[in-house]
């Protein structure tokens, strides 16, 4: 089956499987949709901090409540 996220398959298979199996379930449980595109975000996310964590440093707290440190 011919998906969205075919070109995700070379490089992060598991991206693609998830993708896939949202793309499938959209019409037969919507809320496992959701869950599945989650779950995929949350590893898209995960991918980024990894590839990009080494560009940037993360000093101080992004807590807006934690006002003992200035950006």
């Amino acid at each position: 089956m011919q998906s969205n996220f075919d070109f995700l398959t070379d490089r992060f298979p598991a991206l693609a499987k998830m993708g896939e199996l949202a793309e499938t379930l959209m019409f037969i449980d919507p809320n496992a949709c959701l869950i599945k595109i989650g779950m995929l975000a949350e590893e898209l996310v995960q991918i980024i901090i990894q590839t990009e964590h080494h560009k940037y440093s993360f000093v101080g707290c992004a807590n807006p409540l934690d006002n003992s440190r200035r950006f």
